[in-house]
């Protein structure tokens, strides 16, 4: 196996033990502290929590099939669009960050665009979260668990559907000649339709959802655009990003006024900001280049 492709899959592994750290691992270390598992919003949503561990076991058996797949890697790259920024056929800009920085920057760019839409939007939630209210949780501990778990969960599926998509589209790709163009632009224009209806019939079939107000098409447009910047970057982080973001502005509004909310999410974003132009001074673009 090629140097690269060792880092590759290294990387792999690692970003996905960060993922399932904070899915279960932080999670569940602040509910099995408390009482409350025998309630059923808990029961449903550790349900659905182990249906997310299936997927991760599913997404490494794709990324293995991809990297020892080698049919087109030299054209059409071996990406599941998990841990692959800037690698074939992702968009090249988002190799020149290292990924700490891209998620940093990633969290910045994402809770602007949270904080404007949960400021000009009488619902502050694309996808619905429940909150648990009658459980012994603290605010913070609901604020944790219930912002974590099911992202992780429900992303872990998207990524499973996109990893599928890559190696679909890459024997279509070989069989038909496309170009890198054709063949990504294929893979992102599927991706947004199919990961959006996923997003939509996990939100209409899935007991937590059961008593959200939230539109379907609504739901959908957010899985989609959310497909759609991982896609682009060919990182999963940053649809969880996106997603936890959102949760996280919605449980919060539960426990703080509209207005004091807004101000705290304006000074978060100014102090983030500022912290990573300090950190980041003289390559706030990344490096020079795309090294890996």
């Amino acid at each position: 196996m090629a140097i690269n492709e060792d880092k590759g899959l290294v990387r792999f592994f690692i970003t996905l033990a960060i993922i399932l750290f904070i899915t279960y691992g932080l999670s569940n270390l602040i509910g099995t502290s408390r009482t409350g598992f025998e309630e059923e919003a808990i029961l449903n949503t550790q349900s659905f929590a182990f249906i997310g561990l299936a997927f991760a076991i599913i997404l490494i058996s794709l990324k293995l099939y991809q990297v020892f797949d080698k049919r087109g890697d030299n054209k059409y790259g071996n990406s599941v669009a998990f841990s692959d920024s800037g690698k074939i056929p992702h968009i090249k800009f988002f190799g020149r960050f290292k990924p700490f920085q891209l998620a940093f920057l990633s969290f910045i760019f994402i809770l602007i665009l949270g904080t404007l839409s949960f400021n000009f939007t009488t619902t502050q939630t694309y996808t619905g979260v429940g909150i648990l209210e009658k459980q012994q949780f603290t605010p913070g501990d609901s604020l944790i668990y219930s912002s974590l778990i099911t992202p992780g969960s429900e992303n872990l599926g998207a990524a499973v559907i996109q990893a599928f998509l890559f190696i679909i589209l890459g024997g279509v790709a070989r069989k038909r000649n496309l170009s890198v163009k054709q063949f990504f632009t294929l893979f992102l224009v599927l991706s947004f339709f199919i990961v959006g209806l996923f997003g939509a019939a996990n939100h209409q079939l899935n007991p937590i959802y059961r008593d959200s107000e939230i539109g379907t098409a609504r739901v959908f447009g957010f899985w989609g655009v959310q497909s759609v910047l991982v896609g682009a970057t060919g990182e999963f982080f940053v649809g969880q990003i996106l997603h936890t973001v959102n949760n996280v502005i919605y449980d919060l509004s539960s426990f703080i006024s509209h207005e004091k909310l807004f101000t705290y999410l304006i000074f978060a974003i100014i102090i983030l900001s500022i912290i990573y132009l300090v950190s980041y001074k003289g390559r706030l673009f990344g490096r020079s280049g795309n090294e890996d």
